[in-house]
């Protein structure tokens, strides 16, 4: 016999799990800067959503100081870009560094306005040939 709740249900569990698998590969291209051809395909339409990313990078700042979390103002790794410092639970600071030095520090009180400026700066519209969808 025909159930229309069981098909509602089956389909929120697809989103839900479509959604975590998002996340997580979200995550993993936030902490390694890469995803495998098999990954990429299943991001929503081969995108970074801009969503996903914010709250991804807010979860790892409320427990990290820096994001990349290996990264810092005298880290050998940063040479040129930026990278986020939580300086408080409200404010954030994007350092801003060239040939390894400190250029410009500008100081936030919106995360999300803070977290775009460092993705454009350090990766434009793409990270890794992923693109970030800004939209979504």
């Amino acid at each position: 016999m025909w159930n229309p709740f069981k098909r509602k249900q089956e389909n929120t569990q697809q989103r839900n799990m479509f959604f975590e698998n998002e996340l997580e590969l979200t995550d993993k291209l936030l902490k390694t800067f890469h995803l495998n051809v098999l990954e990429r395909k299943k991001l929503p339409g081969g995108k970074a959503r801009l969503s996903v990313i914010l709250i991804i990078i807010k979860q790892i700042l409320s427990h990290e100081h820096y994001f990349p979390v290996t990264w810092s103002p005298d880290s050998p790794y940063l040479v040129e870009g930026a990278l986020l410092e939580k300086v408080s639970n409200n404010k954030i600071k994007l350092l801003y560094l060239h040939n390894s030095q400190l250029l410009n520090t500008i100081k936030f009180n919106d995360f999300d306005k803070a977290i775009i400026k460092f993705l454009k700066i350090n990766f434009g519209d793409q990270i890794d040939g992923i693109q970030i969808n800004y939209d979504g």
